[in-house]
């Protein structure tokens, strides 16, 4: 524009001895005086631009923070209400075996890779209501201190436990006796794919149990914390002509993604006996299917 304005005032404005006419001279100052105006708005411009990209950055960078806060604070108190969680199971699972006539041995180490004090409370209860009588229980651990015990003081009770460290095994035999009702079969492990899982830890040569069945079954191995598609699947290969008529399943960690996945599945076996389902919730998840007159498990 001002360009535009520097020509039309050569063509009006006339010369006079070489010089420019007074106002000829007064219309450049003029023009001189808005060239820098019209420089000092765009320098201003320009920094009110800089300004509000480095305002937009800093709101970004605050929103990001002010998430991961919140993201921080939500982790912090579901943390906070599970174990608030665990700890109204410890007081009710405690209460609940006070004077128990069969388990006499009432030290546990829960939590970790053991079971919870919830899945400690339903699995007690299965044993001293529905009094199995045919046991599978894989992983040899802190739930076998409570089901050796009701196997020793129950007649015709079968219990197998399905392991697959022969270091753990012969530790935990040397200071915990078995009785003549338990049985432990020592089992590797394999990696072998599940439907779009190509590696899912399992049991090599589980089918070997093919034929048998149990009334309470108890899924707390093989490890699963870092199967993300898939983890303990190995029952799904027996299910569902291993169930007696009336049965209980629990399975452990069902918190984590791979043992969801597992759960999906064999909710969706056991659909067709028309079996109930519940979850329990401490510091972290156990599942428990049962049998349509054995229900009540689910609610306790």
């Amino acid at each position: 524009m001002l360009h535009r304005l520097k020509q039309a005032l050569a063509r009006r404005l006339p010369v006079t001895g070489g010089r420019l006419s007074a106002e000829t001279e007064r219309l450049n100052t003029e023009i001189q005086t808005l060239q820098k105006a019209q420089q000092e708005s765009l320098k201003q411009i320009t920094a009110l631009n800089r300004a509000l990209k480095e305002s937009n950055t800093l709101i970004r960078r605050m929103q990001e923070q002010t998430g991961r806060t919140l993201e921080r604070m939500e982790k912090s108190g579901r943390l906070c209400q599970r174990m608030a969680s665990e700890g109204v199971w410890a007081e009710v699972f405690n209460n609940t075996i006070t004077g128990s006539s069969w388990l006499k041995d009432q030290t546990f180490s829960p939590g970790r890779w053991a079971l919870g004090y919830q899945a400690l409370y339903v699995l007690y209860r299965t044993l001293d209501q529905v009094r199995p009588s045919s046991i599978l229980e894989l992983g040899l651990g802190q739930s076998t201190h409570m089901t050796t015990q009701y196997a020793q003081q129950q007649k015709d009770v079968s219990h197998l436990v399905v392991e697959n460290d022969p270091n753990w095994i012969a530790f935990y035999e040397r200071r915990n006796p078995l009785g003549d009702n338990t049985h432990i079969l020592q089992m590797d492990l394999t990696f072998q794919p599940y439907r779009d899982a190509p590696a899912v830890r399992s049991y090599a040569n589980f089918q070997q149990l093919k034929g048998k069945t149990f009334d309470l079954i108890l899924i707390d191995a093989p490890l699963g914390g870092d199967m993300k598609q898939f983890a303990r699947v190995d029952l799904l290969g027996l299910l569902p002509d291993c169930l007696a008529p009336s049965f209980v399943i629990l399975m452990d960690d069902t918190n984590r993604p791979g043992e969801k996945h597992t759960v999906a599945e064999i909710t969706e076996v056991l659909q067709p006996l028309g079996a109930v389902t519940a979850t329990y919730s401490g510091a972290k998840d156990m599942t428990i299917w049962t049998s349509p007159d054995l229900s009540f498990l689910c609610t306790m």
